[in-house]
């Protein structure tokens, strides 16, 4: 309602009180308002554009990409994950309880944006046949999530090794928080 139709409504309130003694056999005098409101349609929101993240069969079924493959996050980062090898960890290395077969790969993330990129923002995470696989921390040969910022156009390269069963097909999943995105390596 603007300022001028609430006015005009105001006024004709008080003077129809204002007649004097009401007269019980007269009705009372109605005063009607209308508001006219006009409403714009918001625009549509953005929709970020489709990550290469993104890779799915016929059926629409998510099928990830293949070791080696270098995969766009949303224009902030860019992954690749090398083929998985095997691998020996040295005495003082962390694992899980029971893991005998071991592969190690490398990970490399580049900066696609503007700003410095915290590698602590990412998560790697494996399956090994039906189990989480355990990944391994391993100062003595530097595998292991390292912790650092990576500067525009620049990248960082390092060593992430897990725990497998023998014979099974291993499955990474690399996320990224800032990039919200992730993939997974098969």
């Amino acid at each position: 309602m603007t300022i001028k139709t609430a006015s005009i409504a105001l006024a004709a309130i008080l003077l129809a009180g204002c007649g004097g003694a009401a007269d019980p056999a007269q009705p009372a005098p109605t005063v009607t308002v209308t508001t006219t409101v006009t409403a714009t349609a918001a625009a549509p929101a953005e929709e970020k554009p489709a990550a290469s993240t993104d890779p799915v069969d016929k059926e629409g079924v998510y099928t990830g990409h293949d070791f080696g493959e270098r995969v766009d996050l949303n224009g902030v980062a860019a992954v690749t994950l090398s083929k998985p090898k095997p691998f020996k960890p040295s005495s003082s290395a962390a694992f899980g309880e029971g893991d005998e077969d071991f592969k190690v790969m490398e990970l490399t993330i580049e900066n696609l944006s503007k700003e410095p990129l915290d590698t602590f923002g990412f998560v790697v995470s494996a399956t090994t046949g039906s189990r989480a696989a355990e990944q391994v921390f391993d100062s003595a040969k530097s595998v292991g999530d390292p912790s650092v910022k990576v500067m525009p156009g620049k990248s960082v390269t390092f060593e992430i090794a897990f725990g497998v069963d023998e014979g099974e097909p291993l499955e990474v999943t690399v996320e990224s928080w800032e990039a919200e995105g992730y993939t997974v390596f098969h």
